[in-house]
């Protein structure tokens, strides 16, 4: 059901015509594709609430990538981070205030994670270059941008709750 354009093979030497698609690849592909159009009301109505996203840093188009285009699904997974905010940032912030800089480093690693499967592309930016100093034991680092990853958190968890 993958469009041409993403498929890729290992073999340098063939090219997209060396490689055989099965007669009714291409037509199942376009008949999924119909079928992942939204209604025309439903259309404006997601574009207005993902124009807010963006405002806050959130890239629409790379969240509705990992979620297959299906917005119903990428909403679910917006509510769902946003839902997992309050506990995230907590251990986040216990483990800094412990100074237990390994498994802080494996908590923004999953922040980083989550955050780019939202779009969250500055969130999760910011935690991975917390992530990497965490594991490199650069306390400087994380003490002086720590806060600020809390804040860019609660400023895409806000945006995300707006949609309520």
């Amino acid at each position: 059901v993958l469009p041409k354009h993403c498929i890729h093979y290992n073999n340098s030497n063939a090219t997209e015509e060396d490689t055989p698609v099965p007669a009714d690849a291409e037509e199942e592909y376009d008949s999924l594709q119909e079928e992942a159009v939204p209604e025309a009301g439903q259309s404006a109505a997601l574009s207005m609430t993902y124009a807010a996203l963006a405002e806050a840093g959130i890239d629409v188009t790379m969240g509705l990538d990992y979620c297959c285009g299906d917005d119903a699904f990428y909403l679910d997974m917006l509510r769902m981070f946003s839902g997992q905010r309050q506990e995230k940032a907590e251990e986040i912030m216990a483990l800094y205030e412990a100074a237990n800089w390994g498994d802080y480093a494996i908590k923004v690693h999953a922040l980083k994670s989550t955050s780019l499967t939202i779009g969250a592309e500055e969130l999760s930016e910011k935690a991975r270059l917390l992530e990497q100093a965490g594991r490199n034991g650069d306390t400087d680092y994380i003490r002086e941008n720590h806060s600020e990853l809390l804040e860019i958190y609660d400023k895409v968890c806000n945006s995300i709750m707006e949609l309520e």
